[in-house]
């Protein structure tokens, strides 16, 4: 009988890590969302056409809860907002606090005006406070 309580603790205990684990808390009658992700800023060098470029990102955690895995889209857009780079990562992101990350490389683009575009949560894995932040855009020029 010890055998079979021990299991549905264990049971329980999962259930409970789950739910933490999906975003939400529940409140009785409602769901609460406890994250909420923006982007603060874009910084990218200035560099010469030809050579690769590294740029970092200030990426913020409103949330009550943090965040493991949070995927982004980077993109690089050029003339006419067209993407001439794109590519995913994931960030950890924790609660309350500005989380910097180094964006993945871009290879050497030629001399012009460019626009970065960071997507957070673009698959909508995790259920925020304001899904309307999540888009930030920040011009840069290659020499």
């Amino acid at each position: 009988m010890a055998t079979n309580q021990k299991t549905f603790a264990l049971i329980a205990v999962l259930v409970v890590l789950a739910s933490f684990g999906l975003g939400n808390y529940n409140t009785g009658n409602a769901t609460a969302a406890v994250f909420d992700f923006s982007v603060k800023s874009i910084s990218m060098p200035t560099v010469s056409a030809g050579w690769p470029i590294e740029g970092t990102a200030i990426i913020h955690n409103a949330g009550s809860v943090s965040a493991s895995f949070v995927p982004y889209r980077f993109e690089v857009l050029g003339e006419a907002n067209s993407v001439v780079f794109s590519t995913t990562s994931k960030a950890t992101l924790f609660a309350s606090k500005d989380n910097s990350a180094a964006l993945p490389r871009i290879p050497q683009l030629p001399s012009g005006k460019y626009k970065a575009r960071i997507t957070l949560d673009f698959a909508q894995e995790f259920d925020e406070i304001d899904e309307n932040n999540n888009v930030f855009v920040s011009e840069f020029a290659v020499l």
